[in-house]
């Protein structure tokens, strides 16, 4: 499995988008229900309070449409737009009309007086920073990321957990929420892997939201994640009455 870069996964979306003549709504809508099925499929409808942190890029474009389908499946939801910029992808302003259509309009959480009370029995899903992020959270959005890490609840975060960079380690270690799993669209990140960031991703799993294999392949990444898949094709089965001498003789020098 390839670890594609930040860019290379911006390149990606746009290759898949040209390619198979969709728009770039369509890519989204695709990658935020594989999220919502994945979280679906394992409440089954319980209920159960659920907080939505939108920020108001792709990252929390994902966030509503995943709120959509949860307002939709009559779950316990509320939807937040984390409003630290004036400037909004036009992703993010389709996704948030579509939900406004349904009569559920986010609350918009402008400082920390806006903060919700959250427990720990709730959960939590994070869509306030993607892939694309390059400098570190302040302001209320800092207080924000540390006051949910402070209720202990279960997060989910959709693709990269809100504050980390995709491709090094973090370094401000109170700027970074702590997810319990990550969704990560199409490939893991380098970020993944670094020791640094180890407090911030307790597990995660990839979610195939359909990108361009063809063109991913044309990138020739760096970067691999070997997994059981690549390695089933490699194996050869072994006849159980074959021993240790049957299979040759190895010679490894180590420094």
């Amino acid at each position: 499995m390839y670890i594609l870069s930040s860019k290379q996964i911006a390149k990606a979306d746009k290759a898949t988008i040209l390619n198979n003549k969709i728009t770039s709504i369509d890519l989204m809508e695709r990658a935020a229900t594989e999220c919502f099925q994945w979280l679906h499929s394992r409440l089954q409808g319980q209920n159960i309070k659920i907080h939505v942190f939108c920020g108001i890029g792709n990252n929390g474009g994902d966030g509503l449409v995943i709120a959509r389908h949860l307002y939709q499946h009559g779950y316990n939801v509320s939807c937040y737009i984390v409003n630290f910029s004036d400037k909004r992808t036009n992703e993010f302003l389709t996704n948030y009309s579509r939900l406004k259509e349904l009569g559920e309009w986010p609350k918009v959480i402008n400082d920390k007086n806006d903060f919700p009370n959250v427990s720990f029995q709730d959960i939590a899903i994070d869509a306030i920073f993607g892939n694309g992020l390059t400098r570190k959270p302040e302001g209320f959005t800092k207080r924000l990321i540390q006051y949910i890490n402070s209720t202990k609840v279960f997060t989910l975060a959709i693709d990269v957990p809100s504050g980390l960079f995709s491709d090094k380690p973090v370094s401000n270690k109170d700027t970074v929420l702590r997810a319990g799993h990550t969704l990560s669209f199409q490939t893991p990140k380098l970020a993944f892997f670094l020791p640094e960031n180890k407090e911030y991703l307790n597990t995660w799993e990839v979610i195939d939201i359909g990108l361009d294999e063809e063109f991913i392949d044309s990138l020739q990444p760096k970067n691999h994640f070997i997994t059981k898949n690549e390695i089933i094709p490699l194996y050869k089965p072994r006849n159980k009455w074959s021993h240790k001498g049957t299979y040759g003789h190895s010679l490894i020098i180590g420094g």
